[in-house]
């Protein structure tokens, strides 16, 4: 039963980070943990996940190079998790 910290983001994301490996994994030489997850730690974050952070700011400049808007708002990405532990 491997250690994680969970971080809940203002989207809808949530981030997985490893605290620890159980027995199982520390031995085996990939790290593969077959047993459940423990939750050590829930951290509710009051911004927006890195990959969302960065889609708004992309949306903001595009509008101020286009002259539209205040650059207000919230526009939360919609593509994957590009390889990260994000999960929906």
């Amino acid at each position: 039963m491997c250690d994680y910290e969970s971080f809940y983001y203002f989207c809808p994301h949530v981030l997985e980070k490893l605290l620890s490996y159980c027995h199982f994994a520390r031995t085996d030489p990939y790290h593969q943990c077959y047993g459940i997850k423990v939750i050590k730690n829930e951290w509710y974050m009051q911004i927006l996940c890195p990959e969302c952070d960065e889609a708004e700011k992309e949306r903001v400049r595009k509008e101020q190079e286009n002259g539209k808007g205040s650059g207000q708002g919230v526009d939360y990405c919609q593509g994957g998790n590009g390889g990260s532990q994000m999960t929906h």
